[in-house]
């Protein structure tokens, strides 16, 4: 019973593990393309933030 209870929190563990491995990659994933599409334009996201709909 015990070592069944064991290997249960194991099997949780591991795949709490792989689901925060997977969304970091995820996140980091859209990052980078967000970057890329930007053209490295940080400067131009942050205008376009701060400017807001008034531009368009």
């Amino acid at each position: 019973m015990l070592l069944r209870d064991l290997l249960l929190g194991r099997l949780v563990l591991r795949l709490l593990l792989l689901g925060v491995r997977l969304l970091g990659l995820l996140l980091w994933s859209v990052l980078t393309w967000v970057v890329l599409r930007g053209g490295l334009g940080l400067g131009r996201l942050r205008c376009v933030l701060l400017s807001g709909p008034v531009v368009r």
